[in-house]
């Protein structure tokens, strides 16, 4: 079990926080290691609300492609809710286009005869909110108790230097996570489709604003050397991870208490 446990972690690009407490994951890796924990009770059903909600734009369509090939593997199905339309017709084998007063329509994307089918899809999805938001809008679309459509807030947390130059953020979040995961920076770099050199060249960034090493670089050995994250750098990114869903979260609260009135 423990073997299916970790196997399953590192499908979702946590191999590395195995021996990590839960509380101290960001939200979305929360997310992941659930999914994860998921992976390793083999279900036949699964119930899954907006599994890509806080997962930035790489790790949903990954996240999703990992769904499906658990569903075929496993002879599963997969009854899933999604915001996106394009994680909708890119994934799932129905689409069912639901609002307020039931369902608008649907839609089997993977059948051969499925001819503008996205124009019809988008066109039902987008048409539930009534032409209140426009289409290119729809990710930031959110609903009160009262079923009305609100626009959600964005909150990012970059902090910047004494320029007011930017040197750390969710990019070179990820960036660490990646390091830390690969144990390599070049790897880490090609994983997210930076050059080599931006990637060192953030990494080098951070590092003079902070002024203290985030990553170290280990020569020779068995392995042929690699990156890791220093003990600064671990305290560092789990220090930024909290404090951003801690606004986040603020942010939300906020967000429906002041707006909740608005459409």
């Amino acid at each position: 079990m423990k073997k299916e446990a970790f196997d399953a972690l590192c499908s979702v690009g946590l191999g590395s926080r195995k021996d990590d407490n839960f509380q101290q994951l960001s939200e979305g890796q929360k997310q992941l290691c659930l999914l994860a924990r998921t992976f390793v009770l083999k279900r036949r059903l699964l119930l899954l609300d907006e599994p890509e909600s806080a997962l930035d734009f790489r790790l949903r369509y990954e996240t999703m492609g990992l769904l499906r090939t658990y569903v075929a593997k496993n002879n599963a199905a997969a009854l899933v809710t999604l915001h996106d339309p394009s994680l909708a017709l890119n994934y799932c084998d129905t689409l069912l286009v639901l609002s307020g007063c039931g369902l608008l329509g649907e839609l089997q994307p993977f059948l051969p005869d499925f001819q503008n089918g996205t124009a019809s899809f988008l066109h039902l999805w987008y048409n539930q909110f009534n032409n209140t938001f426009h289409p290119q809008r729809r990710e930031t679309a959110d609903h009160d108790k009262g079923g009305r459509c609100l626009l959600k807030a964005v909150t990012r947390i970059t902090f910047c230097d004494d320029n007011d130059e930017k040197f750390f953020g969710e990019g070179p979040c990820r960036l660490l996570h990646a390091i830390e995961e690969t144990g390599s920076l070049r790897s880490a770099a090609i994983s997210m489709g930076l050059a080599y050199t931006k990637a060192l060249r953030i990494i080098k960034n951070a590092e003079a604003a902070l002024g203290f090493p985030l990553t170290t670089r280990c020569v020779g050995g068995k392995s042929g050397g690699g990156s890791t994250l220093t003990p600064q750098g671990k305290e560092w990114l789990t220090k930024y991870e909290t404090y951003r869903d801690a606004c986040v979260h603020a942010n939300r609260k906020l967000y429906l208490e002041i707006f909740s009135d608005k459409r």
